[in-house]
C-alpha cells in the first residue's frame, strides 16, 4: 500500500534519552478506546516516543501500584493498551526520547509491504495451486526536501545527518491518523536548480528496534518499527 504525498511528512532526529517524571510515573490520559480505563496515552505531547532501549514500568493508581495484568504499548505514540480496565488511573515509569524536525518533504512516497510465504502442503501432485500466507511485515519510500546549506544539525549538513546510521524519526500527518516509524536512510542525493535551490532525495526503510522489557513483563523482544495513531 503506497501513501500519496498529499499530506505532510516530516524528518525528525531523537534527542538524549530522557527520564519521565512524576510519582510514582508520567501521568497518562484514558483514551476511552475498548472501554473505560483500557487504553491510555501519555499526556505530554512532547513525550509520547518512549524509548524502546529503557524498561518501562506500569502503575495502577498515583500510589504507585504495579499492574497486575497484561498489557501491550505502542513506543511510537506512547500508549499503553491494558488486557481489563484500571482501578484508577494509570502512569508509567520509563526514559523518552525528545525529537527535533530537521526537514518536511515536499514529495514523498510511502509503501507498507507484507512478505508472502509459501505454505503449499506437496502431497504427490495432487495439489494444483500454491497456498500463500501473509507474514513479514516491512515499510520503506522515499522523499525529497529543500536543503538549505547554511543550517547546521548539530555541526553537520544535512546530508550527512541523513547518512549517519542513527535511525531517523518518519511522521506522517494524514487525515485520519499518524504514521511514525524509525528509519534508515538508504542514501542521498543532491541536486541543484538554476535559480540556486539546492534539494535532497533519500531512500528509507523501517528500521527494526527491540524494546528492552517491563514490569510486569511482556514487552521484552518487542518489534518497534512503525505505527499507527489518531
Amino acid at each position: 500500500m503506497a501513501i500519496a504525498a498529499s499530506f505532510n511528512a516530516s524528518v525528525f532526529v531523537t534527542g538524549t534519552s530522557t527520564g519521565l517524571t512524576g510519582a510514582p510515573g508520567e501521568p497518562m490520559t484514558d483514551l476511552g478506546i475498548g472501554g473505560a480505563r483500557v487504553t491510555w496515552q501519555i499526556t505530554a505531547e512532547a513525550k509520547r516516543i518512549i524509548d524502546p532501549a529503557t524498561p518501562i514500568t506500569i502503575f495502577d493508581d498515583t500510589a504507585g501500584a504495579a499492574w497486575g495484568g497484561t498489557f501491550t504499548i505502542d513506543y511510537l505514540h506512547g500508549i499503553v493498551t491494558l488486557n481489563a480496565a484500571a482501578a484508577s488511573t494509570i502512569k508509567i515509569q520509563g526514559n523518552y526520547l525528545p525529537r527535533s524536525e530537521i526537514t518536511s518533504a515536499y514529495e514523498y512516497d510511502v509503501s507498507l509491504s507484507k512478505t508472502l510465504a509459501d505454505v503449499t502442503a506437496f502431497s504427490g501432485g495432487t495439489n494444483d495451486h500454491i497456498s500463500r500466507i501473509a507474514t513479514l511485515s516491512d515499510l520503506s519510500g522515499s522523499l525529497s526536501c529543500y536543503d538549505n546549506t547554511t543550517t547546521s544539525y548539530g555541526g553537520m549538513t544535512l546530508k550527512q545527518v541523513f547518512d549517519s546510521t542513527t535511525p531517523k524519526v518518519l511522521e506522517v500527518n494524514m487525515s485520519a491518523s499518524i504514521l511514525r516509524a524509525f528509519v534508515l536512510m538508504e542514501g542521498t542525493e543532491l541536486s541543484m536548480a538554476v535559480d540556486g535551490v539546492q534539494t535532497l532525495s533519500s531512500n528509507f526503510s523501517a528500521a527494526r528496534v527491540l524494546a528492552a522489557g517491563s514490569t510486569p513483563a511482556g514487552t521484552a523482544g518487542q518489534e518497534v518499527d512503525y505505527s499507527f495513531s489518531s
